[in-house]
């Protein structure tokens, strides 16, 4: 099968294919400032490096976040539209998921971590078992959620595990996290934190194995929480519409 994947929650945009579980191409720029507009064009160019046309896509997988706000939105309308326009399914999975297949042969806990400001972290964690085949199975631990440096580091002491941190928001806490962890850890590589796009197929080609759902109308994006706007609006008293 041939696969399209996207994912624009990070600050660098991923887009991939794949064709019968083997990567063909891959494109990655920078989302901020400005960088979702490319996102056309980038497609353009990838698919003519492997000479595909957009009709011999069969499936589109999206990364739904958590992340930027505005990048996961524009990532998952512009999944939509293709999935749409050529009539082929797209499914969604946690970008976080994604990155933590980069630590897959770790024996321990792998955390991935994006800054969500504020003190506060977008995180999940993921543990790898061997299952018979080359790519050992991801078991989620939690998330992902929304949470504060301080609660995080609580849950994973109290996990007693070695932790892989593994995302931006690493590198943003990280004295924070050193003070406070009592578990052994280590810190992926920063390229680590980007999810890949072979990752993202795989995990989309085992959820449409699973469940054969189309999720054009249906995938939700990992917000986790309100926008800036409606921040102020909350801090003003001023009621959200719905």
């Amino acid at each position: 099968m041939r696969i399209l994947t996207i994912d624009t929650a990070t600050p660098f945009g991923v887009l991939g294919l794949t064709e019968d579980g083997m990567p063909k191409g891959e494109i990655r720029f920078s989302i901020r400032p400005g960088g979702s507009e490319r996102l056309p064009l980038a497609l353009q160019q990838l698919l003519e490096q492997v000479a595909w046309l957009p009709s011999q896509l069969q499936l589109i997988v999206v990364g739904l976040g958590p992340g930027s706000y505005t990048g996961i939105r524009v990532g998952v309308a512009f999944a939509r539209s293709l999935a749409f326009g050529l009539g082929v399914p797209m499914v969604g999975v946690p970008t976080q998921a994604a990155v933590a297949e980069t630590g897959a042969c770790f024996a321990g806990t792998v955390c991935v971590l994006f800054d969500a400001r504020r003190g506060n972290l977008y995180a999940s964690a993921f543990s790898f078992a061997a299952n018979g085949t080359d790519i050992p199975e991801q078991a989620c631990l939690f998330g992902p959620e929304l949470l504060p440096v301080e609660g995080l580091v609580g849950r994973l002491n109290n996990g007693g595990r070695p932790v892989l941190l593994l995302g931006d928001g690493v590198r943003t806490y990280l004295p924070q996290l050193q003070e406070g962890l009592k578990v052994p850890f280590r810190v992926g590589r920063v390229e680590d934190g980007v999810p890949g796009g072979w990752p993202l197929a795989r995990l989309g080609w085992d959820k449409w194995q699973r469940e054969g759902r189309d999720e054009l109308e249906t995938c939700e994006p990992y917000y986790l929480r309100k926008v800036e706007a409606e921040v102020r609006l909350v801090e003003r008293g001023r009621p959200l519409r719905d």
